[in-house]
């Protein structure tokens, strides 16, 4: 969920606090903040600070802090959603592939929606053709 103005001037206010060179916080640059950072979770903001924080002790720029909440939203994800193994099917009738990314665990069967002869869906059973195994 994308920040809050009133979360962003928080965490803002929280990094300046936190900074070794205690800058006071400013609208303008609180400004750029909203305008490059404004798209990411709280959270990943947050993550992105706490991987700063562990190499440099001055103030970011939104422009380096926006790859650290881009990695800390990727190892958010991750975590939250596990591995998965990425899997091809094809339907015997149609021919039509499809492709997608599941549990290892999910073998469930897949039904072709490609369109039919008759204006409706193809509704054949797929073929799983590949799958490769989550690293």
């Amino acid at each position: 969920m994308p920040t809050k103005p009133s979360e962003m001037e928080t965490i803002y206010d929280e990094a300046c606090r936190a900074a070794s060179n205690r800058p006071v916080p400013e609208q303008a640059q609180l400004k750029i903040w909203r305008q490059v950072m404004c798209g990411f979770d709280p959270a990943d903001l947050r993550g992105g600070l706490a991987i700063w924080w562990r190499t440099e002790q001055y103030l970011p720029m939104p422009a380096q802090l926006k790859p650290l909440a881009e990695q800390a939203r990727r190892a958010r994800i991750a975590k939250n959603t596990g591995p998965k193994d990425e899997v091809r099917w094809q339907c015997p009738d149609c021919g039509v592939t499809m492709t997608g990314f599941i549990d290892p665990a999910d073998n469930r069967t897949r039904i072709c929606r490609a369109p039919g002869r008759d204006g409706g869906t193809c509704g054949a059973v797929m073929n799983e053709i590949q799958r490769d195994k989550a690293s």
